[in-house]
């Protein structure tokens, strides 16, 4: 019954995006409706089995001639209650040859943003889910100078900090070692700032460096209580991120991040890169492949309980072959490897590697 809820709340959604869009006026520029579905068969140690992963359904349009508005919202198999999740729901405006986005979206302005056209694979991968996955509530601010440099700043609800089973996969029915990771958190008591400033070296090269920091909430200490160590007292938490992203004339682009850390008394660091081969033929496979690692800098004695699973080192290899079949549809084939090392005895744990098969289809 709630999955029939779900699916009539998406239809009604549907008719109101056609309905607004009927009604505007012949002279007014049109509201666009976009979505996708996806879904997944899933291989992994002991499990195989199909999942209707998410479906997504977006509607924006202006609102006035320098003013636009987005509202997006996934069907989400890992979403609480329901299975609804608002993904995006923001008004841009042209502000002094700039842009200033207000309400709930992408972290613009911090790191590299994992958007599909970013993050390439269907998976975000380790490093982005610590650091810049999450959605924020508040406004942001970005522009791009006539030179090649860009720059950006923002102030939103403060993150909080909680955990991911390694990869969100939550299908999976044995364990999958969590990781820490940056939360969005709407009703966030405490305000974080951010910004971002990036240069375009050549057509082919753009690197960027960027920071993000607030006080964390007393919540986010008790979590550190919970998990690490009972007698931090600092509520600081900033990042610090340096990034850059290839793009060749010969079929090749690479992605590089790192970002470094400060949670309270605890530093801790994560990188990533990642490799794809494009072929300018739209029908020709392509093929990426992702290493990423998040270090915490902890020993057995500097936390109250060494087999906590948060207190682990994690690494990733994820590889993916993506197979177009037409305009706005594809398969993907993908295999991620995940290791963590126990501070007690630094033995790898791979109990949560996985593979699956996506079938990706735009409407």
């Amino acid at each position: 019954m709630q999955s029939a809820r779900t699916i009539c709340l998406m239809i009604v959604l549907a008719v109101i995006g056609a309905t607004v869009l009927a009604a505007m006026p012949a002279s007014a520029a049109p509201v666009e409706v976009h979505g996708f579905m996806l879904n997944r068969i899933y291989v992994s140690p002991g499990e195989t089995h199909f999942n209707a992963e998410r479906i997504g359904l977006q509607v924006s349009g202006p609102l006035a001639p320098d003013v636009k508005g987005l509202v997006e919202w996934y069907y989400h198999n890992w979403a609480p209650a329901d299975k609804l999740w608002l993904e995006s729901a923001y008004v841009d405006f042209n502000l002094c040859e700039g842009r200033l986005r207000a309400g709930r979206g992408r972290n613009i302005i911090f790191g590299l943003t994992p958007t599909g056209g970013m993050r390439k694979t269907s998976e975000y991968g380790l490093v982005s889910e610590t650091f810049t996955l999450e959605r924020i509530e508040g406004v942001q601010y970005t522009k791009t100078e006539d030179k090649g440099w860009g720059w950006g700043v923002g102030v939103y609800n403060g993150y909080s900090l909680g955990q991911r089973p390694t990869m969100d996969i939550h299908v999976l029915e044995h364990a999958a070692n969590p990781h820490l990771t940056d939360r969005e958190n709407s009703k966030a008591d405490v305000l974080e700032v951010a910004g971002r400033l990036s240069r375009k070296v050549n057509p082919e090269l753009e690197v960027g460096v960027s920071a993000r920091g607030g006080d964390m909430s007393i919540t986010d200490l008790g979590f550190l209580h919970d998990h690490f160590n009972s007698t931090w007292t600092s509520r600081s938490r900033v990042r610090y991120g340096l990034d850059a992203v290839y793009r060749g004339k010969k079929e090749w682009m690479a992605n590089a991040e790192l970002y470094l850390a400060k949670t309270s008394e605890m530093d801790h660091v994560g990188w990533a890169l990642l490799v794809g081969h494009e072929p300018k033929n739209p029908h020709a496979l392509k093929a990426y492949a992702r290493y990423g690692v998040s270090d915490l800098d902890l020993s057995a004695k500097d936390v109250d309980d060494p087999t906590d699973p948060l207190t682990f080192d994690h690494q990733q290899l994820m590889l993916s072959v993506i197979q177009p079949l037409r305009p706005g549809v594809w398969l993907e084939y993908a295999w991620i490897q995940n290791t963590e090392n126990t501070l007690v005895s630094g033995v790898s744990v791979p109990e949560n590697d996985v593979g699956f098969v996506e079938l990706f289809a735009a409407f």
